[in-house]
């Protein structure tokens, strides 16, 4: 499960913007490691995946987001819908005017997620 985004403007910035924001404490729930990934700051969520930006200069969409595993936690079904859910809901909800289109794969995506 891979989140893909087509991105307006430069995905290094977006990256940066996502950043920025977490410094400033404008968005929450989630926590940027010193590898740039991400994972929850809530609690119940926290450290059990990360998602890591990747930027794509091959297809219609220019950056994605591939979870990786917590090595100890099993990466079940409901952790993945999860932690997908509430990252795009953070996006929406702070990035939507510079996201031009978004899809969320279903199932593991090769090259993106690490497993």
């Amino acid at each position: 499960m891979a989140i893909c985004l087509k991105i307006k403007g430069s995905s290094d910035s977006f990256v940066e913007a996502i950043n920025v924001a977490i410094q400033n404490n404008d968005i929450l729930t989630w926590a940027v490691d010193v590898e740039g990934d991400y994972t929850s700051s809530v609690l119940q969520w926290q450290e059990k995946a990360w998602f890591r930006p990747i930027e794509d200069s091959f297809s219609e969409f220019n950056l994605s987001f591939g979870i990786i595993k917590a090595r100890n936690i099993e990466l079940t079904c409901s952790l993945y819908a999860i932690y997908h859910a509430r990252f795009v809901e953070m996006l929406l909800a702070h990035f939507d005017d510079k996201i031009e289109d978004l899809k969320i794969t279903p199932l593991l995506t090769k090259g993106i997620d690490v497993f």
